[in-house]
């Protein structure tokens, strides 16, 4: 992270930070950390920490943690990421950061958009669906081109690339197998 820490999630073992002064801290459950495998992390460019986790999906850390509380806030279906009521197996599983300031959440039930104004608190998210365009609702990871084009690739329907005009799917027809 931007203080050079190094954030590690390891499946079932939780979240673990390594201080650049080389302090070793583990967050769990006793630190109210509410899940404990880890699928992802991002640092925004304000300086924020989200992750991405199973069951919970996404949440953001405090701004310096330590012992005690660990998680600012936990983002839920009332605040558009995932759907309600919130399936046991709901997984982020890649977040990027557009140069728009907007987050893009990649899950195993669609991909969720921050619509609030990038740093605004709480944030708000919109996802979408099969029903919105995607070509399939399980996403592996997400990153954006340097023409702003956001590449979402999915679990077993190709490659999607969302432009200002919209979806565009990759799969087997254009030579990806």
């Amino acid at each position: 992270d931007r203080r050079g820490d190094l954030w590690v999630g390891i499946g079932t073992a939780g979240l673990w930070r390594m201080g650049a002064n080389g302090e070793v801290v583990h967050y769990t459950s006793r630190e109210r950390l509410p899940t404990n495998w880890i699928n992802s992390l991002l640092e925004d460019r304000e300086g924020h920490l989200w992750v991405g986790a199973r069951e919970v999906g996404l949440f953001r850390l405090v701004g310096e943690p330590g012992f005690g509380r660990v998680v600012a806030r936990i983002y839920t279906p009332k605040d558009g990421v995932g759907a309600a009521p919130v399936p046991r197996d709901q997984r982020v599983r890649a977040m990027v950061q557009a140069r728009d300031g907007r987050l893009w959440i990649a899950t195993n039930i669609g991909l969720a958009e921050q619509v609030s104004t990038p740093g605004a608190e709480p944030a708000r998210f919109q996802t979408y669906t099969t029903a919105n365009g995607l070509s399939e609702l399980d996403l592996l990871a997400a990153t954006e081109d340097r023409d702003g084009n956001l590449w979402v690739g999915t679990a077993s329907a190709g490659v999607m690339r969302i432009a200002r005009n919209g979806f565009t799917t990759y799969d087997a027809a254009d030579g990806l197998l």
